[in-house]
């Protein structure tokens, strides 16, 4: 007795269910083990005040926890949640650092050893006194989103371990979010494409080790990817109000993360000229209110930026990522963040090189200034050499750094990350050409969205924890690219007729 067609869907289906099911299981505990295995320094009251005393231990070789954590960026998000539920400006520990540096007289043993110090010193010395420093280096909104579990809880240890903890929901988000993005764009088999690609993100220790502190990479990823998935939504159902929504998603997901703002309009273009002359005139209005809506939230943010240093603009970290991942120094420090003797002396040296927009507008800016100075010097002087560490850097990345994805599968695991990455180029390529309509206007942005964030990281510094975007939209593009690949072999009879067929499958589907 055989089984009817639709009891064997059912059961494919129920399968695909479990497994997605399984993943976020699996997701969430592997980022809860590692905020377990994680060291929780002991503090209260945020450390406020201690940047002074901490650089002072750093130097003397006396790092303790507290001090080691002070030093890092996941403080530099808790303390920017503890200024706004004090209702102060957030700022950055470099802008803390350069106010407690103005109030307090010279420490000249602390100015011979610290050169992050010295740096401290010549911005105030040079920008206004009054003026709140570097306000926008840092995601403000996402410091914005734990200023009421401090409020409630205090800056302190037990609300940091809660926080971390609370990474888990973002986590699970960007499982599901990638798992609706494959479904969404499969060509056949969506089940399996979405469960396959649920267990790959699940599996990702690197991104149950970024989603165990309090980091902003897993929920800007998370964002990302729910963006994605909401554009692929509005162009094959375009409506006004999801358009309003998916606007206002990117514009978020740019603040939490603001490596992303040179992906999303690139990505919205993509989904507009890639869907067919008719489906074309379906979709530029509602991606025309995406962008509004999307350009005045980010204004607004501007604005914010505007109202505290007297000039226009998102962030001050694209320059700053940019010098110190394609300067002289950067294939020495295998292009990873930090800075050498000579990288301190040029920072040293902004605030007297640019001492009329130090004034003006502040330290931040003229930090801004400096190095974007420099870096278009560099470009200008040495094309070849910036490009060629571009591309040390994208191998960099291809390979993961050589970090374990799947410490399942030991050292075959880099080759599987390698794969993985290796897919989501073919997948970009497959899906780029595939089919017709919505379908393919929604592949086109997938792939803007994979191939341009990749560059952006490629130009900047070597950190794996900013493949936490990437590496999803990979395993996406991978799984339905072979879903693509497919379903034109199933449909398509081998012959000249071929692409014609194909392209026909697609349509139907659009």
């Amino acid at each position: 007795m055989h089984m009817s067609e639709s009891s064997l869907s059912r059961g494919r289906a129920a399968i695909c269910w479990a497994v997605v099911l399984l993943a976020l299981a699996v997701a969430a505990w592997g980022t809860l083990a590692q905020v377990r295995q994680r060291p929780v320094p002991s503090f209260t009251d945020c450390l406020r005040g201690q940047e002074l005393s901490s650089l002072r231990q750093a130097a003397a070789g006396n790092e303790t926890e507290q001090v080691r954590f002070l030093l890092g960026d996941e403080a530099g998000y808790l303390r920017g949640a503890d200024q706004l539920a004090r209702a102060q400006v957030v700022t950055d520990f470099l802008g803390d650092l350069l106010q407690a540096a103005r109030r307090e007289p010279l420490d000249e043993a602390l100015a011979r050893s610290s050169p992050l110090y010295r740096t401290a010193v010549a911005f105030a010395a040079a920008a206004p006194v009054q003026q709140p420093a570097f306000v926008s280096y840092r995601s403000v909104l996402f410091s914005a989103l734990a200023s009421p579990w401090v409020a409630q809880g205090g800056c302190d240890s037990s609300t940091l371990l809660r926080l971390r903890e609370s990474m888990v929901g973002w986590r699970l988000l960007l499982v599901a979010a990638s798992a609706w993005l494959a479904w969404q764009l499969a060509a056949r088999h969506r089940g399996p494409a979405a469960a396959a690609v649920a267990m790959l993100v699940a599996l990702d220790a690197q991104l149950n080790q970024a989603a165990s502190t309090f980091m902003p990479d897993v929920p800007g990823a998370a964002l990302a990817l729910l963006w994605l998935a909401a554009l692929a939504h509005l162009v094959h159902r375009p409506r006004r109000w999801v358009a309003l929504g998916v606007g206002l998603l990117g514009a978020a997901t740019v603040l939490v993360k603001l490596d992303f703002l040179y992906v999303v309009p690139a990505a919205l273009l993509a989904a507009a000229l890639a869907g067919g002359a008719e489906r074309r005139r379906q979709v530029w209005p509602v991606v025309g209110l995406v962008v509004l809506v999307h350009g005045l939230v980010l204004a607004g943010f501007a604005a914010r930026n505007h109202a505290h240093t007297g000039a226009w603009f998102v962030t001050s970290k694209d320059t700053v990522n940019l010098y110190l991942g394609n300067d002289d120094d950067a294939p020495a420090r295998g292009y990873r963040y930090g800075m050498t003797a000579r990288e301190w002396q040029v920072m040293e040296d902004i605030p007297v090189a640019h001492a009329a927009t130090a004034r003006r507008y502040g330290a931040e800016l003229a930090l801004r200034e400096g190095l974007k100075d420099r870096v278009l010097e560099l470009v200008r002087d040495k094309p070849w050499t910036v490009l060629g560490r571009v591309g040390a850097k994208l191998g960099i990345f291809m390979t993961s750094d050589g970090a374990r994805h799947f410490p399942l599968l030991g050292a075959a695991s880099v080759w599987a990350s390698t794969a993985l990455m290796a897919g989501g180029w073919l997948g970009a390529l497959a899906l780029w050409g595939f089919g017709a309509g919505a379908q393919r206007a929604a592949a086109a942005a997938l792939s803007a969205s994979f191939l341009l964030g990749l560059a952006i990281v490629c130009a900047v510094c070597v950190e794996v924890r900013y493949l936490s975007h990437l590496t999803p939209m990979a395993a996406v593009l991978g799984a339905c690219g072979a879903s693509a690949w497919w379903a034109r072999r199933r449909v398509t009879p081998p012959g000249p007729h071929a692409i014609g067929a194909a392209s026909a499958v697609g349509a139907g589907r659009g």
